[in-house]
């Protein structure tokens, strides 16, 4: 007769671990029990495992269920491994130990490739954290990343040519597509600053009147901005019209004209952001991935 156990070392110690444990739900509530082992603040050990609370303490609860005793003290400022809890924590450690090991055994067989699709002209600056970080980490992934419109980007995910895709917000089909909200985009006067209104804390519309104006072809708040003028019966001097936002940068800087841009992390040399006043152009930027398209580089990315 097969065992219901397996056999697991702690040092030199031996136990047995029931199989009913190796099942991935159980698994997971072993993850929460280790990173609120470590962090013994519940709201950082779900968030370290993007759960709500909710879901985290359910999970925990579970698992003392399982074990049929606590294995945390719990008070309102504190929380600590009871007896039980500490003579698990080793021996969790070991199982997911044990789990990364089959893991790895299947990343070596995925590709190891990342396929990102960015939306023309986006903040780069908000989004190169995460691929830093993600870098950092697995080392031994590649990254391919490709710009295009809305609509050519989520063809191409469709397609499985891209793996994720960084637009605007946008309706999708929740029953194919996933989302995560990843930062939001303002839009400000972005002018040359030494210009008389580069010293404003803030700015009306209507001062754009008249004014040398450089029109960005690919921002993702175009359609709104010139509705908006039109509603003030804003009269603007288009100069110039690009797609390259760093063209648009240094025109700027050279006093060609002015426009409206987000305003990056890092002060550049040249130009001054002034937020505009009575008017919000704003849009909140999402990473979308198809529901049936998971892989361990794609699932690292999403989390990192």
């Amino acid at each position: 007769m097969q065992s219901k156990y397996i056999p697991l070392y702690c040092g030199n110690r031996f136990f047995r671990l029931h199989l009913s444990l190796l099942s991935i739900m159980n698994l997971q509530f072993i993850k929460y029990f280790v990173t609120l082992a470590e962090t013994k603040n519940f709201t950082q050990a779900a968030a370290k495992n993007f759960v709500v609370q909710s879901t985290f303490s359910t999970g925990i609860k579970k698992l003392e269920t399982h074990f049929g005793s606590p294995l945390f003290h719990r008070d309102k400022r504190n929380v600590s491994l009871t007896n039980k809890g500490k003579a698990l924590l080793p021996k969790a450690r070991q199982l997911l130990a044990v789990w990364h090991q089959i893991e790895t055994g299947f990343d070596n067989l995925e590709s190891k490739e990342l396929k990102v699709g960015l939306l023309n002209n986006i903040l780069m600056e908000a989004i190169l954290p995460r691929i830093h970080r993600f870098k950092q980490q697995y080392i031994d992934y590649t990254f391919s990343l490709s710009e295009g419109n809305e609509t050519q980007l989520m063809e191409r995910l469709t397609k499985n040519e891209l793996d994720c895709i960084i637009i605007k917000d946008t309706p999708i089909n929740k029953q194919v597509l996933e989302s995560i909200f990843l930062y939001e985009e303002k839009l400000t006067l972005a002018i040359a600053d030494h210009h008389p209104l580069a010293n404003k804390r803030k700015i009306e519309l209507k001062a754009l009147q008249g004014l040398p104006f450089i029109e960005r072809r690919h921002c993702t708040l175009f359609d709104e901005v010139f509705e908006e003028l039109h509603r003030q019966q804003i009269q603007i001097n288009q100069v110039f019209s690009s797609d390259n936002d760093e063209l648009v940068r240094g025109l700027i800087a050279l006093e060609v004209g002015c426009s409206l841009m987000s305003q990056p992390i890092q002060a550049q040399p040249g130009i001054a952001y002034i937020p505009l006043d009575g008017v919000s152009f704003t849009s909140r930027i999402m990473m979308i991935w198809k529901k049936n398209h998971h892989f361990p580089a794609l699932d690292k990315f999403i989390k990192s």
